[in-house]
């Protein structure tokens, strides 16, 4: 599950999110300037958490980011941060309602 995350700041740049014309909210680590280092989002972190509670996701003791490696020219850097190997979360359940051919609402997984 991929999720947008109402935050200020990007998830592993000091960038702002708010709205503004292209090229605006660039941080030196997003324009993969040499030297640069990921800053994690620690708010990004506390939300995807909650929701995984929410989803009663299994939740391991430790997760970690990799690297996926693109060579597309709007990425300069080279490669995405994912979390293919130890997700934060995994597993998890979400319910809503659907309605059957007779319009009957019922729970669906």
């Amino acid at each position: 599950v991929h999720i947008q995350l109402n935050t200020a700041t990007k998830l592993f740049s000091r960038a702002s999110t708010s709205e503004a014309s292209p090229n605006r909210r660039v941080s030196p680590l997003d324009m993969a300037t040499p030297g640069t280092l990921p800053h994690l989002n620690r708010q990004s972190v506390h939300r995807a958490l909650k929701m995984a509670r929410l989803m009663r996701c299994t939740i391991p003791e430790w997760s970690r980011f990799d690297r996926k490696h693109y060579f597309y020219a709007d990425m300069p850097a080279g490669y995405q941060i994912t979390q293919n190997e130890r997700p934060i979360a995994k597993s998890g359940k979400f319910g809503f309602y659907v309605f059957d051919e007779h319009l009957e609402p019922y729970w669906k997984e």
